[in-house]
């Protein structure tokens, strides 16, 4: 997940992948955190599965001083 988008009062929005599991096709989605997931590939209407990157598991280290 990666924060590019503001939303509308200013607050960084995670942009989520997901592959679709028939077609294969993957997209991003620019969602807020308490969205509903998405369920269906916008390009074939097939189920889509959330793929986790590496994006997605790195923590910012705590450090003195921030």
């Amino acid at each position: 997940m990666r924060y590019i988008a503001l939303s509308a009062e200013g607050a960084a929005m995670p942009v989520y992948r997901y592959e679709c599991k028939a077609c294969k096709k993957s997209f991003e989605v620019f969602q807020d955190m308490t969205s509903a997931p998405v369920r269906k590939c916008p390009n074939c209407g097939a189920e889509v599965r959330r793929v986790i990157t590496a994006d997605d598991t790195i923590m910012p280290q705590r450090r003195s001083g921030f």
